[in-house]
């Protein structure tokens, strides 16, 4: 599997990553490609991108992270309206949904002090048609950085790594739903 994710926003650059998801589906069509993404590329582009990766991407990883626009202002501090954001990302895990891409919504919780209501959530994404809860990963919290990680964690939470605050290291738990038969 190939993942377009990053520390900005994959799709910001989505003609450079339909042409080196294009390359990869011609040339290694077995490979699947994935896309981790805080679902705003539709707001950023002013045009409906689902159609245009719908063949190319095989799946995508939407942040959902939070319960309602002002928490997810928050959290995600979107370069845009946060209502505005926030709408879109749903709107936008819907379409993918809608063009058969294998959608997951994810949330994130233990960092600092922020109150993400996680059976919210939970209702919030599936309430699009066709998600549903796909798994939930739980971790400890502020172990000592000496102290060693849990690898199974470790290695479930994927791209995200262990965050370190004031000489501990912070796991997280991610609850994500998803699109896909398990």
């Amino acid at each position: 599997e190939i993942v377009f994710c990053g520390y900005g926003e994959p799709t910001i650059k989505i003609d450079l990553l339909l042409e080196v998801a294009k390359y990869i589906k011609n040339n290694y069509p077995n490979i699947l490609i994935r896309i981790n993404t805080n679902g705003h590329a539709n707001l950023i582009h002013k045009r409906d991108i689902v159609l245009e990766i719908k063949g190319f991407v095989d799946a995508v990883s939407i942040s959902l992270n939070a319960q309602n626009a002002k928490l997810y202002e928050e959290l995600s501090k979107p370069q845009m309206d946060a209502k505005k954001a926030y709408q879109g990302m749903l709107d936008f895990a819907k379409a993918c949904v809608d063009a058969g891409i294998d959608t997951t919504m994810s949330v994130v919780t233990g960092f600092e002090n922020y109150k993400v209501d996680i059976k919210q959530c939970e209702k919030i994404a599936t309430k699009i048609p066709k998600i549903y809860i796909h798994k939930v990963i739980k971790s400890t919290f502020a172990k000592p950085k000496d102290a060693a990680i849990q690898p199974d964690i470790a290695v479930k939470i994927g791209s995200l790594a262990p965050h370190e605050k004031n000489g501990m290291t912070l796991m997280v738990e991610i609850l994500s739903f998803s699109s896909a038969i398990a």
